[in-house]
């Protein structure tokens, strides 16, 4: 029921239906996106939305990398260069983004769905702790620049 702010009550299953909405192709959340970047550089300044840490540092995930608790690091690269590793990211948000567009739904058996790279992009145990998205300087350690510097 309400916040107590004295509007209608609104019932469970119509924030989950308005959620979901959202980030289904047209949604508010799925048109933010659209127009956002895993990474940036403005002047030499980096910006990213989580910690760019020893381990995060030039990893681009693969394509095929899932949403899932693997037992094992899934596929990725390592760029040498800030623009080259900025650009990767991006690229793979807009195809993250594209295969969510043709296939917004989990499948049949509810193995796979569109778009779950960049489930697994913001999911720190997906990626074996090399999120850009949800890692932290707390404890990931500090970003080596040497290695794009040298």
């Amino acid at each position: 029921g309400g916040g107590g702010g004295g509007g209608a009550a609104v019932s469970d299953e119509e924030v989950v239906a308005a959620a979901v909405a959202d980030v289904m192709p047209g949604g508010a959340m799925s048109n933010y996106l659209r127009h956002a970047c895993v990474a940036a550089v403005f002047g030499q300044t980096l910006f990213a939305h989580g910690a760019v840490d020893a381990r995060t540092a030039g990893y681009v995930p693969d394509d095929s990398t899932r949403f899932c608790l693997p037992a094992a690091p899934q596929a990725g690269r390592m760029v040498d260069s800030v623009s080259e590793w900025v650009d990767a990211l991006n690229g793979l948000l807009e195809r993250g983004l594209a295969d969510h567009a043709a296939r917004p739904e989990w499948d049949a058996e509810r193995a796979t769905r569109g778009g779950e790279v960049l489930l697994a992009l913001q999911n720190r145990d997906a990626m074996w702790g090399r999120s850009i998205v949800s890692n932290s300087y707390a404890d990931g350690g500090c970003a080596q620049p040497r290695r794009f510097l040298e």
